[in-house]
């Protein structure tokens, strides 16, 4: 038996009274945040104040560059070690996970070749080869040692940085604060890192934008249908240089120094946990179109979309987004 329900108009716009959609925008880890949500009138203002505050408090937690942060403060302790807040140790100990899951290609001891290479800076130099191998010998996350919330680099300049995986973190830590404020529809999007919470206000999916590979920032390849999950994307294109006609990217191999030669431009995860998203988009371009493949497929409630060097695209078995 199917029952209709018909809300008379006065309810509905007593709730449109009640409700309304609030948003925001800031400028945190080194990118702009947007914060959108659906939820009380007398509320939201407050709510997403809030939410930014939990920016603020990560940036300082976990930045390389904030003196004083953990991060800062385990990277300039030389090999003494420092004591690090619960919830650094906490993403600290499933960056590890993640590079044993991908056998060492997701490392966030790489602090040192990515300051060699240098991405952001206007002059587009590749570093030479007796550089990259002196940094090479302190990029090893097994040698990051843990006792309790004490965290320790066994080699003296050596230095961590967890922006592979931080932004993960923060959507799933913010999301979890909005729920329990009550917000039961919302969209936090880190600079591409974008985590929904459950369906937009008109029970409508929320449509997500697929950057299009080497394209102007807006162009999209596609739109993913989601529902209470989290979209991220990982691309050669995203920072790069290119020089006698190869392609010099941001995505740079633990174990050789240089940028990872891949047949993939671009994949993109979905799944429930932000921090899954962030890593595994890195991890599964790293390993490859049949790696990578083969990876995701064997994660429950992790999917991913896959577009190789000739432009095509590939989806997981388990894939339930829409691509329109």
């Amino acid at each position: 038996m199917i029952i209709f329900y018909f809300r008379r108009r006065d309810e509905m716009e007593k709730e449109s009274i009640i409700n309304s959609n609030f948003s925001m925008q800031g400028f945190y880890f080194d990118t702009v945040v947007e914060i959108s949500i659906y939820c009380n009138l007398s509320k939201g203002e407050y709510i997403l104040n809030k939410s930014f505050d939990f920016c603020k408090y990560y940036e300082e937690l976990l930045s390389k560059t904030k003196e004083g942060s953990d991060i800062y403060n385990v990277n300039n302790s030389d090999i003494n070690g420092f004591d690090v807040h619960n919830e650094t140790l906490s993403i600290i100990n499933r960056s590890l996970y993640y590079s044993e899951l991908s056998h060492g290609n997701f490392d966030i001891s790489i602090q040192p070749l990515l300051k060699l290479w240098n991405f952001k800076s206007e002059k587009k130099i590749i570093p030479v080869q007796k550089d990259i191998d002196e940094n090479l010998e302190l990029v090893n996350y097994k040698n990051i040692l843990i006792n309790k919330n004490h965290i320790k680099l066994r080699k003296n300049g050596m230095s961590i940085d967890l922006g592979g995986i931080a932004k993960g973190y923060i959507a799933n830590r913010i999301k979890e604060y909005l729920i329990s404020e009550g917000v039961s529809s919302g969209i936090i999007n880190l600079g591409g890192n974008v985590l929904c919470i459950g369906k937009k206000e008109n029970g409508e999916n929320f449509k997500i934008g697929i950057q299009k590979p080497f394209s102007e920032r807006g162009e999209i390849l596609g739109v993913l249908e989601i529902c209470d999950k989290s979209v991220v994307s990982s691309g050669i294109y995203e920072r790069f240089f290119k020089k006698e006609d190869k392609i010099y990217h941001h995505i740079i191999n633990p174990k050789d120094g240089r940028p990872f030669e891949s047949d993939l431009i671009q994949v993109t995860i979905v799944s429930e946990d932000s921090m899954d998203c962030d890593a595994l988009s890195t991890i599964a371009l790293s390993l490859g179109e049949e790696g990578g493949m083969k990876l995701i497929n064997s994660i429950e409630g992790v999917e991913g979309l896959f577009i190789n060097k000739n432009g095509n695209i590939r989806v997981t078995e388990n894939f339930q987004g829409v691509l329109g």
